[in-house]
């Protein structure tokens, strides 16, 4: 019930309620002071001032007008000094008789008063003598009135004065006791109020306080677990007051850490799925990288071993040439060098036939060259498809596999120079290889001329001529073996330069899979960590 009201509306019940009680305590205080000053101001003005005329006007019968003729008679005071006290006295109990009469009076107070005014009626007929006697200076009449009339005539006045003045008090006593009584009744009636107030206001202050106190001792418990990672405790929201507010944004910040840490949890899974995955995918793409820079090593020294037969065929060649020069200068002296010519030819034979085994291991060469290169572009093709993977993994990694998206990107541009630099290879080799087959077409065809100057050396008279034309030929095709085997051992080089190329580019490979592998390995530990601070909640 009190957690429909807001703690502003209940603080402003409590205090106002409190101000009610205290404003109804301050009226009947107000109402009780009225009612006690209305009783002393009766108290005093229908009492106290009657009380106070009473005695005057007694007074002023029993001394002043008694008193006045006792001294006139004994002559301390003159007959018209007294006369003019007693016609003063009359005239002063006439005033505060009247203004006595005209307070407020009870019953019985009327009464007597009636019964005093006759007395009074009764006393001005002598008074009125007493006043002539002492006018005239009779001394007799004087002593005659002192003697029989002065007492008889005051005491019953002073009697009955006496009985207004004990009602006056009987009155005023019962406006105390009546007052007495009023200051009892509001008094019980205060202090009920004042209980009622105090056992009232502290029920209230209790049920207001639980009423705070509970579901704040609630919100403390819930942040508390929050704070120390139990997010499944449900949080009761009950009322409408600021509490429940607080206690509604608490439970809609637990379900969205909830939520929150639930979807890390799942990412936190996701990735490091996805480092295992791009961990064994950069493990086979070391081993391919690896594997590569072992078959470009293996290709660097066919290289070499070619650049070496291309050296030597350029050799031959140009030793050939020169025993072709020397053949045409033999073959100029005649009929008198056909021994030597034959000789020379057996020579040149022999070249012929050295050229020819090593252009055809420079074929074998080149052949076996081929192969390491198809071996190549396969390890090249497969560091494409792999790097291609890992880029596919990290982009499933989302924003933590940004660096190794750059890494598999930088994998697959080195796997695509590889591929372009093995086809360039490739088509150096095929050069080398036609080349390397037009000299051997060129070696036989020079084998063949030699045979046939050889057999033709005992016709050496009829055949100078044919000898002479021959060698020319035969120094023609030297030149163009030499001139082939230069351009192979140029291929050749260069062919060692796109190797060493290709090395580089392995190395690089292998070092960017190498950071791929330790970026791996952590994100693959930022993931089991992340898993282990969300583990610290329950959800």
């Amino acid at each position: 019930m009190m957690q429909q009201l807001t703690i502003r509306t209940r603080l402003l019940l409590l205090v106002g309620a409190m101000l009610a009680a205290c404003v109804a305590i301050g009226v009947t205080s107000l109402y009780a002071q009225q009612r006690s000053v209305a009783g002393l101001n009766t108290v005093y003005l229908d009492r106290v001032v009657p009380l106070r005329d009473l005695k005057l006007i007694a007074d002023l019968y029993a001394v002043n007008i008694v008193d006045a003729t006792h001294k006139a008679r004994s002559g301390m005071l003159s007959y018209g000094q007294a006369r003019d006290d007693v016609i003063a006295a009359r005239a002063e109990i006439r005033r505060i008789w009247a203004a006595y009469t005209g307070t407020s009076m009870t019953d019985s107070e009327r009464q007597i008063a009636a019964n005093v005014e006759g007395l009074m009626a009764k006393a001005d007929g002598p008074l009125d003598g007493l006043e002539r006697t002492l006018d005239r200076h009779s001394e007799k009449r004087l002593a005659a009135f002192v003697i029989n009339d002065l007492y008889p005539l005051i005491d019953p006045l002073s009697a009955g004065f006496s009985q207004l003045i004990e009602l006056q008090l009987g009155e005023a006593k019962a406006e105390y006791d009546q007052a007495q009584a009023l200051y009892q009744r509001n008094r019980i009636l205060n202090l009920g109020l004042l209980a009622a107030l105090l056992v009232g206001g502290g029920l209230f202050a209790m049920v207001m306080l639980r009423s705070i106190s509970r579901p704040l001792e609630e919100l403390k418990q819930a942040a508390a677990s929050v704070a120390a990672g139990d997010l499944s405790r449900i949080i009761e929201c009950r009322g409408r007051d600021e509490i429940t507010e607080v206690q509604q944004s608490i439970r809609q910040m637990q379900r969205n850490l909830r939520d929150t840490l639930q979807d890390i949890q799942g990412s936190a899974t996701r990735l490091a799925s996805a480092a295992e995955e791009l961990h064994t995918v950069t493990q086979h793409t070391a081993q391919g990288i690896h594997q590569q820079n072992e078959e470009v090593q293996m290709a660097a020294t066919a290289v070499t071993e070619m650049s070496a037969a291309v050296d030597e065929v350029a050799g031959n060649a140009n030793r050939t040439s020169d025993a072709s020069r020397d053949a045409e200068t033999v073959a100029d002296d005649g009929r008198r060098q056909v021994t030597a010519t034959r000789q020379t030819i057996d020579q040149l034979s022999e070249r012929l036939q050295q050229s020819a085994g090593t252009v055809t291991r420079l074929a074998e060469e080149a052949a076996g060259i081929g192969k390491v290169i198809d071996v190549i572009r396969a390890i090249a093709e497969q560091t494409n498809l792999l790097a291609l993977n890992a880029a596919i993994e990290a982009a499933r990694a989302g924003e933590a596999g940004r660096g190794f998206a750059v890494v598999a990107d930088e994998v697959r541009g080195l796997a695509q120079r590889t591929q372009s630099s093995t086809q360039e290879i490739e088509r150096m080799i095929g050069a080398i290889q036609s080349a390397t087959e037009q000299s051997v077409r060129d070696m036989q065809q020079s084998s063949e001329f030699a045979s046939r100057s050889q057999s033709m050396a005992d016709e050496a008279d009829q055949a100078l001529g044919l000898i002479a034309e021959r060698v020319g030929q035969i120094n023609e095709m030297n030149l163009v073996i030499a001139s082939a085997a230069e351009e192979q051992a140029q291929v050749a080089r260069e062919v060692d330069r796109n190797l060493v190329t290709i090395r580089d580019i392995s190395e690089q490979s292998a070092s960017g899979a190498q950071q791929t592998l330790a970026a791996s390995d952590e994100l693959a530990r930022l993931a089991t960590q992340l898993n282990q601070l969300v583990g610290r909640f329950r959800l």
